[in-house]
């Protein structure tokens, strides 16, 4: 699946150096330019594939004791998000978003 992010980087003009480096250490132009290049990209994705079935995973980079997570894997994640099935009905969204909070109030 990597290579895909990989491509749609190629596609946006964003070099895949720039995508794995943290987001902190990017200028906020280039962090602006890159949201905005791979927002309207992954919107017309969206759009056009959101039914290609894509395995669903979270990934993030551990510095130190805290967690940074750059362009690249925001991308993969949200590329996840987008080709996980549609809940069955609105009550069963409902349900899992009330057993979501209550994992995080716990946690």
């Amino acid at each position: 699946r990597n290579n895909n992010v990989s491509e749609l980087f190629a596609h946006v003009g964003v070099s895949l150096q720039t995508a794995q480096r943290n987001w902190a250490e990017l200028s906020s132009e280039a962090r602006a330019d890159t949201l905005r290049r791979l927002g309207e990209e992954l919107v017309r994705l969206g759009f056009a594939e959101a039914s290609l079935p894509l395995t669903r995973r979270v990934v993030s980079r551990v510095v130190g004791f805290g967690v940074e997570v750059s362009p690249f894997d925001a991308c993969t994640l949200f590329n996840a998000e987008l080709s996980r099935p549609p809940k069955a009905s609105v009550a069963q969204a409902g349900t899992d978003a009330l057993v979501e909070h209550s994992r995080k109030q716990f946690w």
